[in-house]
């Protein structure tokens, strides 16, 4: 909040309690309508119009029990954001600080930016000295040598996807025969062909028979299975991203091609007499 005098800031809310709007005030004090707004929020906080100490903000240091916080959070989560660990620093002591101070704070700890990083990389966080470098891609799944001994394709679902899916899949009918082909496998197979586009028929020997895929594929898909999979991994999607698990809005949009309303050769040619 820029620094306005007390008393214009008295004479700013005087004229609001008698009934002034925002907008007619920063025209009369030349003063933004956000300026307005902190006076009034200042007003109601602290029972005062006089400025914040610090702009606002809390202690610039931390004492040591602080501190110490501070270096566990970062050591626990050597990945997470500066914008995280001070958050997570006023939820744990209940002290508010700046950005700038955690940073400060860190570097005297010995934590330092990763050498070379991008800067996309160097918004992430201050890490360590001796970090572990991060990998950006899908980790590759483990070897299945319980489920068929074969190497792993990068389509192959990991231990965390599969047990995301599996609640999903339909199991055994009871009183059958047992299962030949584990679910996963069959799960694995389906998603190969999806992410190299070849048909059933080109699965690799070490799936289980393209036409015993194919079948699963097609039961599931008759009863609903993916509609309902692709329907909760969605709405997980949007509230992870701290949207609602449902859309509140949607677009509808259509093009169409007017044509004559008269036949294509009739209409080039003319009508015969």
């Amino acid at each position: 909040m820029k620094a306005y005098p007390l008393g214009i800031r008295k004479q700013v809310i005087g004229a609001y309690d008698e009934g002034r709007t925002i907008q007619s005030l920063t025209a009369e004090f030349g003063i933004s309508r956000g300026a307005v707004e902190n006076f009034l929020k200042l007003q109601a906080e602290t029972g005062s119009l006089a400025p914040r100490p610090h702009g606002g903000g809390a202690a610039k240091v931390l004492n040591q029990s602080q501190l110490a916080v501070l270096r566990q959070l970062r050591e626990q989560e050597p990945q997470a954001k500066q914008e995280l660990l001070t958050k997570k620093l006023e939820t744990l002591t209940g002290v508010r600080v700046s950005l700038a101070t955690v940073c400060r704070e860190l570097r005297g700890m010995g934590f330092k930016r990763k050498k070379g990083a991008s800067p996309r990389e160097k918004s992430s966080s201050l890490r360590p000295v001796a970090s572990v470098s991060v990998r950006y891609r899908r980790p590759e799944p483990q070897a299945h040598q319980v489920i068929s001994g074969r190497k792993t394709y990068p389509s192959d679902l990991t231990e965390a996807e599969w047990a995301l899916l599996a609640p999903f899949i339909p199991a055994a009918k009871p009183g059958g025969r047992k299962e030949e082909h584990p679910k996963r496998e069959i799960v694995n197979a389906i998603l190969y062909v999806l992410r190299t586009g070849c048909q059933w028929r080109m699965l690799p020997h070490d799936f289980p028979p393209h036409t015993t895929v194919y079948d699963y594929f097609r039961a599931w898909r008759d009863e609903g299975i993916w509609e309902r999979l692709n329907q909760v991994l969605r709405e997980r999607t949007r509230v992870r991203a701290g949207r609602n698990p449902q859309p509140t809005a949607g677009i509808m949009d259509s093009q169409s091609a007017k044509t004559t309303e008269k036949g294509g050769p009739v209409d080039m040619m003319g009508e015969r007499s």
